[in-house]
């Protein structure tokens, strides 16, 4: 009946057995064999039965084992076969070389923590001989991939170990699976020994694995390792393989030495052109180390431009603030329908916030509205405070505007608008925005607060405004934030100097409190206090590169009367102790930003330049400006030179805005200069210093002379 089922009706076999089990017939080797030979004919196998019946009455042999975990291999059931190792062991039944290459491959395939721990316990059976030291290649090869999959590489090193002891050495395989398991797991050390291993004996090592080594020991930074493995690429001819030849280009510029991966990459191009990734690995070696230059110049010979060559120069230019360099290379890469990472290009738009550059900008802008990416929430945050930064509040809005209008947007979209406003001074405009937060339910966080009260602070707001906000935010949502600063600048705005430096001695020493006093004083004229306050400014850290103790000097300057010639001279001398250096501005054009430096002798120089600024010279002298000596030497600084510029390139373009960017705080008499320029030139000015943005119109600051 039994073969019957197995030739005719495979499904019916399981009853069988089991009649034959209630009516207490012996189970012999025979009929177990045939009832898995039905097993295995079903469609699809009958793995539970088998097991099942196994257990209640199966023969234990090799024969039937054999059977059992082969259904368990044709039901892509791997795994579950393992636990006939151990039932192997304890029934003495002999695992013959054919039984033993089924578990190897069993636990090949299964690449789990038991397969691992099957695999040892073969492999310890082979070393007590317990198993005949069978030369198998392929069965080795299948529990070492089983060790190397669950990061067992002692027990793997182990194992070639043991080949050698039972007088069959590991074979190119077995050595290659290891070497490079070691290799992508960071085993440096011991792939090395792998590695020497292998040259020893004169087995070949394959070049994905060579590759894998090569990366690995560029990774852990060991140069002298890469030189021993370049030598064995030289050694054997490999020196034009393109995927050797890339891993040890970028091993070379891991270890620090790209003259050694400059010349791995000429050797390789001596012949022919390489695969684009030999070029992509010198790029991005050149880009490592700030040599941007000769990534171009790599670049530039690609037969074909690829996306990773292309990510790799735009991130170098972008790293070193030079945006609108990148934005060729990057219209390169989305020429290629290349569409980046959220995060990456998010690096890319806060780049033209730092670097003043909204043309940048505009561009980055039409391809996240092509590509659907401005529907990103981080992507929608980061336009609006480039845009802001960039004194272009009014396109910061229109994003703000076009997210709102697609969908309910996160609060790091709200947090930026209202940020963008507080930078302009526009308290009205961030209350709005936080207003409308409110209405959309969603929560705010300290940031959206922090923006408020920068807000506040920028237009000059009264104290009831600030603590109705701060009371209202601990209130409703639990948020608490040090609003000491806040108020240290109001009250010193308002006048209340007393107060303002009793705040900013009560709490932890702070850098921007001390310099909120002190632009009180340097407002309110008050030289005692801005002496002491200069002090405690001077004591304190400055992360700024110094920026903040420059722009304090710079203030203290400008309250000490000419008459204190003695106590000009030490400020001075202590400007120039910093290390005041060149001063360097940003235009915006209608197409780039252009940037120039009181060091830019070319600028400054130029014929054009010269009688451009003393157009404006002329026009300031016609609306009565009668400028002194000291004052010539204001008109003359960087600054001012690069306003008259400016005003000249637009002149064609009556209703756009001048937008400028200082690297340092503006002067109080170059501030003068910028308000008669508005109304001289009838035109809006912007200028960002690190403090805030300035808007000048008909003659006044939005900062209402206080910054």
């Amino acid at each position: 009946m039994m073969t019957f089922c197995k030739q005719r009706l495979p499904t019916k076999a399981p009853q069988v057995l089991s009649a034959a089990l209630d009516r207490r017939i012996p189970i012999n080797a025979t009929l177990f064999s045939k009832f898995l030979w039905a097993c295995r004919k079903a469609a699809p196998p009958m793995l539970w039965q088998a097991l099942d019946m196994y257990s209640k009455c199966g023969v234990r042999s090799p024969d039937i084992i054999f059977q059992l975990a082969n259904i368990c291999r044709m039901s892509r059931c791997p795994t579950t076969a393992l636990f006939l190792v151990q039932d192997a062991i304890e029934n003495n039944v002999d695992i013959d070389l054919k039984l033993m290459s089924l578990f190897a491959a069993c636990c090949a395939e299964s690449l789990c923590t038991r397969a691992a721990d099957t695999a040892e316990r073969l492999l310890d059976l082979v070393r007590s001989k317990r198993i005949g030291p069978y030369h198998n290649h392929e069965l080795y090869c299948n529990l070492l991939k089983a060790l190397v999959a669950q990061d067992r590489f002692d027990a793997a090193v182990n194992a070639l170990d043991l080949l050698d002891s039972i007088g069959f050495p590991p074979a190119m395989q077995a050595f290659t699976l290891v070497l490079s398991a070691l290799a992508k797991s960071g085993n440096v050390q011991q792939a090395l020994t792998v590695f020497r291993t292998m040259v020893d004996r004169g087995i070949r090592v394959d070049t994905p694995a060579l590759a894998c080594l090569v990366a690995a020991c560029g990774r852990a930074a060991q140069l002298d390792a890469v030189q021993e493995i370049h030598g064995y690429i030289r050694d054997n001819e490999l020196v034009l393989n393109d995927l050797v030849v890339s891993a040890l280009v970028s091993a070379y510029a891991n270890c620090g030495d790209l003259e050694a991966a400059a010349g791995a990459f000429a050797e390789r191009c001596t012949t022919s052109d390489p695969h684009g990734d030999v070029f992509n690995s010198m790029i991005s070696a050149y880009c490592k180390h700030g040599k941007v230059a000769e990534a171009r110049s790599v670049f530039d010979r690609l037969p074909t431009p690829t996306i990773e060559s292309c990510n790799a120069v735009v991130s170098a230019l972008v790293k070193d603030d030079r945006v609108s360099e990148a934005m060729p290379y990057f219209r390169v890469m989305t020429g290629l329908s290349a569409k980046p990472d959220v995060p990456w290009f998010v690096r890319l738009i806060n780049a033209c916030d730092r670097c003043f550059e909204a043309s940048s900008a505009t561009v980055l802008h039409e391809f996240a509205k092509s590509s659907g990416m401005v529907g990103s929430d981080k992507v929608a945050s980061a336009f609006i405070a480039a845009y802001a930064a960039c004194c272009h509040v009014d396109r910061a809005y229109d994003v703000f505007a076009d997210r709102c209008a697609h969908s309910i947007p996160g609060v790091p979209v709200f947090d930026s608008m209202i940020a963008g406003f507080a930078q302009h001074g526009m308290l009205d405009e961030a209350l709005d925005a936080f207003n409308r937060l409110k209405e959309s339910r969603v929560r705010p966080t300290q940031t959206t607060l922090v923006g408020l009260l920068t807000a506040c602070s920028n237009a000059g707001a009264d104290m009831d405004h600030v603590e109705a906000l701060v009371s209202e935010f601990a209130s409703t949502w639990r948020i608490n934030v040090n609003h000491n600063g806040h108020l240290v600048e109001l009250q010193a705005r308002a006048g209340d100097l007393d107060a303002a430096e009793a705040l900013a001695r009560s709490g932890d020493p702070s850098l921007a409190s001390w310099m909120s006093v002190l632009r009180g004083c340097w407002k309110h004229g008050d030289e005692k206090r801005a002496g002491r306050c200069l002090k405690r400014v001077l004591a304190l850290p400055d992360d700024g590169a110094a920026r903040g103790h420059m722009s304090a000097l710079t203030m203290m300057l400008e309250v000490v009367p000419d008459s204190r010639t003695s106590m000009r001279k030490q400020i001075e001398r202590k400007m120039a102790d910093l290390g005041q250096g060149e001063r360097r501005v940003v235009l915006q054009l209608p197409d780039r930003s252009l940037r120039v430096s009181s060091a830019d002798e070319r600028f400054c120089n130029d014929p054009v330049v010269l009688e451009q600024h003393l157009g404006l010279l002329g026009r300031l002298q016609g609306r009565g400006h009668s400028p002194d000596s000291k004052t010539e030497r204001d008109l003359s600084r960087i600054e001012v030179v690069a306003l008259a510029h400016a005003l000249a390139t637009l002149q064609a373009e009556r209703e756009t805005p001048v937008r400028l960017s200082l690297d340092t705080r503006i002067r109080r008499d170059t501030h003068a200069v910028f308000k008669l320029a508005s109304q001289a030139y009838q035109r809006s000015i912007y200028v960002r210093d690190p403090g805030r943005i300035h808007r000048f119109h008909q003659g006044r600051c939005a900062c209402d002379d206080y910054w």
